[in-house]
């Protein structure tokens, strides 16, 4: 197919490309989720932020009055998202003014020592109902302590955008919606499952986050890995009775 040439290239791929929305252009925002965890005495706090990032995140047409953050265990068998925010946080982005997305902190005070937990957003409007256009945003991930992260393999090698190497876990199917999306780092015990196709429940502590290709990824430093394939269903274990199996 030919385009006419009166039309300019750019015009014609922006046209295309863009999202059809009744929304005005300044009230798109690409939201991508940025979590760090710390326990401290009265419970994890959490500094949150949101990034304007069009690769990672997603799309959002309809300004939110506030955020309600949600939280839930990772594990298989996983259970309901939980609301942690007693009020919404109120939102603060204005696009069209320059603003490139918003931070806060929440310290949520019923994590467990030995639990990892994972973190979502949901937009709301004034009276706190959800808004079901904007999608949830994933925020992140926090461990208390060394806790179960993954039930998966473990990857090393080329990586998208251009990397030369990447460390990825890649989920089994066995509730796999219950594994945060991670990258990690090894230690001895663990690297020689790197690319060795064995299926692992794999066991560490969140580190860090990155943004190596405009989208943000947690890293969780892995440091136990028992193998049980995905086709079994697990019970939920603690690093206690992990480190047990060493003995």
């Amino acid at each position: 197919m030919r385009f006419p040439h009166t039309i300019p290239f750019f015009i014609l791929w922006l046209a295309l490309t863009t999202p059809f929305s009744t929304a005005s252009a300044e009230n798109y925002y690409n939201v991508d989720g940025r979590l760090i965890g710390s326990v401290e005495s009265d419970g994890m706090h959490l500094q949150i932020e949101f990034d304007a990032h069009p690769w990672g995140g997603v799309v959002w047409t309809t300004t939110p009055a506030g955020i309600d953050v949600y939280r839930n265990a990772i594990g298989d068998g996983c259970g309901l998202w939980e609301r942690i925010t007693d009020e919404p946080v109120v939102w603060s982005w204005v696009p069209d003014l320059g603003g490139t997305g918003i931070a806060f902190e929440l310290v949520d005070d019923a994590t467990q020592p030995g639990h990892g937990y994972i973190y979502q957003a949901r937009a709301v409007d004034a009276e706190r109902n959800i808004i079901l256009e904007d999608e949830y945003v994933h925020l992140g991930v926090a461990t208390n302590g060394v806790a179960l992260l993954a039930h998966g393999t473990l990857y090393g090698g080329p990586g998208g955008c251009g990397l030369s190497y990447v460390q990825e876990i890649s989920p089994c199917g066995n509730d796999s919606h219950c594994y945060p999306p991670l990258v990690f780092q090894t230690a001895v015990d663990v690297a020689p499952y790197v690319n060795s196709e064995a299926v692992l429940l794999l066991y560490g502590v969140v580190v860090n986050v990155i943004s190596p290709c405009g989208a943000n990824e947690t890293v969780a430093l892995l440091s136990g890995a028992i193998p049980v394939a995905c086709a079994v269903a697990v019970e939920e274990r603690t690093w206690g009775s992990v480190k047990s199996l060493y003995r």
